[in-house]
């Protein structure tokens, strides 16, 4: 009898755990979990500054980890390139020196290619669509990729880093003004793509290196979302901001499978629920800044532009065809399918 009811509480407990886990990751029974009251210490490292709203989030993932776990976890949070630039962190992740990344897709791309869809430009509609796609099958079927061929899991896609907008010392209102112009872009292939389809040449160029690159005209133009812009405090060197919306950005939040795999089934739910519980914390402080920066450029004597739309849109297109043998065919049809 005794036997019985053993094996009926562990099939309630693995059906909990099931209909708790998320579609973007899923706990794991095949781990090697830290001996019973042996507290777990993990580095989370990310490339923005304190103020960022990123960070702010960061930080509530963390204390979310620690009211769910009751202290058995700690996440700590470095932020500001204190371990590198992204690609250093996601390394250190895969090596074991850094457990959490906090990274652009793009920049995962060479760990699983289909991920750098998420960095297409004009491919998501708004970011419910992003959100709809990447926390379902979507995601799911991508997340499985990262785990089981790099070790790198994620925890959730949907961290809205905002829409990417371009700077510079003049005004650029078609691709065409923009010609010749050496434009700053995180190192990934599909985020270089998007400063041609803005017109430039892309540059590739870490986040600490782009103010002093810009001041002593090494690259003439950047783009990133207006909080960043801010934070960075690029407007302070580029007096046009041209709000070209090309690339929806969310950041994902990733852990490597041998860190994961320390943490108790429980434990790793924790982790799962507090990565979108912070993720959707993270998108109402961003918008809510996206919102305030847009007046505050204004008052700071920047000139914001809407500049044609549809020229750029038009140039993104042969992106598309471009990049579908790394994605894969029909994947792009697909999150055009999502409503």
């Amino acid at each position: 009898m005794l036997r019985k009811t053993l094996a009926l509480g562990v099939v309630l407990i693995v059906a909990a755990t099931t209909v708790l886990s998320g579609c973007t990751a899923k706990p794991s029974a095949d781990r090697t979990s830290a001996p019973q009251n042996e507290k777990v210490v993990l580095k989370l490292g990310h490339t923005l500054q304190e103020d960022h709203p990123l960070n702010k989030a960061a930080l509530k993932f963390s204390e979310l980890v620690k009211e769910g776990t009751q202290g058995r976890v700690e996440v700590q949070v470095f932020p500001n390139s204190q371990l590198g630039g992204e690609k250093d962190i996601v390394e250190g992740v895969k090596v074991g020196s850094i457990d959490l990344f906090l990274v652009a897709a793009g920049i995962l791309g060479r760990f699983e290619p289909s991920i750098t869809i998420m960095d297409a430009p004009y491919v998501w509609r708004d970011f419910d669509h992003l959100k709809k796609a990447m926390r379902g099958p979507i995601g799911e079927e991508i997340g499985q990729k990262m785990s089981s061929g790099q070790g790198l899991r994620v925890l959730d896609f949907a961290w809205y880093y905002g829409l990417r907008h371009l700077t510079a010392n003049k005004p650029v209102m078609t691709p065409a003004d923009a010609k010749g112009m050496k434009i700053r872009t995180p190192p990934s292939p599909i985020n270089i793509a998007c400063a041609k389809v803005l017109g430039g040449i892309g540059t590739p160029m870490n986040p600490s290196e782009l103010y002093m690159a810009l001041k002593e005209g090494v690259v003439d133009a950047q783009e990133n979302p207006l909080p960043t812009i801010y934070t960075m405090k690029t407007y302070e060197v580029q007096k046009y901001i041209m709000l070209t919306g090309h690339l929806m950005q969310s950041e994902v939040l990733g852990i490597s499978e041998k860190a994961f795999q320390k943490l108790s089934l429980e434990d790793q739910q924790v982790l799962i629920k507090a990565a979108q519980e912070a993720g959707d914390y993270n998108t109402k402080l961003t918008m809510e800044a996206e919102e305030y920066y847009r007046n505050k450029f204004k008052e700071l004597g920047n000139d914001v532009i809407e500049p044609n739309l549809e020229a750029f849109r038009n140039n993104a297109k042969p992106v598309y065809q471009e990049f579908e043998s790394t994605w894969g065919k029909g994947l792009y049809e697909k999150i055009q399918a999502v409503k």
